[in-house]
Parts: C-alpha cells; sequence; structure tokens
C-alpha cells in the first residue's frame, strides 16, 4: 500500500500584519459565503443581512489592500486578488493603486524605502 502525504510549508510562528490582514478578509468572505448559502435558511439572507456581510467583507479586503508590502509574495498576491476582485472598480481604487505604486517602488528601490524621508 502506497502512503501519500502532502507537504506543505509550516505556517509561520507568528504571522506578519499583512498575513493577518489576508486571513481577515478570507474569513469575512467565508462568512459571508457560508451565511448565503446556509441550507437552513433557503430564503437566504435579508437585505439587512447582505448589507452587513458587505460592509464587513469590503472593510476587511480594504484594510488589506492599503497595507504596504514587504516582499514579492505579497505584492504578487495583492495584484491577483485586486484582478480577481476587480478593485479598478471600486470607489476606492485610486487609493488602492497610490499604494501598490509604493509597494513597487519599495521593491524597486529598497534603499530609498529604507532612507527617512525629507520632511
Amino acid at each position: 500500500m502506497t502512503v501519500t502525504t502532502l507537504r506543505t510549508e509550516p505556517p509561520a510562528a507568528t504571522p506578519d500584519e499583512f498575513e493577518r490582514l489576508y486571513r481577515a478578509w478570507r474569513y469575512a468572505k467565508a462568512a459571508w459565503d457560508l451565511a448565503d448559502n446556509d441550507p437552513a435558511r433557503p430564503a437566504g439572507l435579508s437585505e439587512e443581512e447582505r448589507d452587513a456581510h458587505c460592509e464587513t467583507e469590503h472593510a476587511a479586503l480594504m484594510a488589506f489592500l492599503l497595507h504596504p508590502i514587504s516582499t514579492a509574495e505579497q505584492l504578487a498576491r495583492k495584484t491577483r486578488i485586486i484582478r480577481d476582485e476587480g478593485v479598478w472598480g471600486f470607489s476606492e481604487a485610486h487609493k488602492i493603486f497610490e499604494q501598490v505604486a509604493r509597494d513597487t517602488r519599495t521593491l524597486a528601490f529598497p534603499r530609498l524605502a529604507k532612507a527617512p524621508s525629507a520632511g
């Protein structure tokens, strides 16, 4: 008999703020999806419940997207989510893309990112 195991990366001992915000958004998104598809509620969510889930998920997504990155992997994750979630249509898109520009600059010019600001 063949034994198959899945190898995964061990979780970081303490997730950084970027990872914590990512997980919070995923949790909010999953909670909304679970509530919206609860078989015990065939009629689905009320408008008030849907609005509450939407606000919670959106706030968590915005916190994640506006948080600065520190690695290329984080930038890749952030840009994938921007694509998948259609962020260019958000009213806050300008703020999100300003942060992505800062993130990209941080990776492209790490010495400048660490230099003290002149102001």
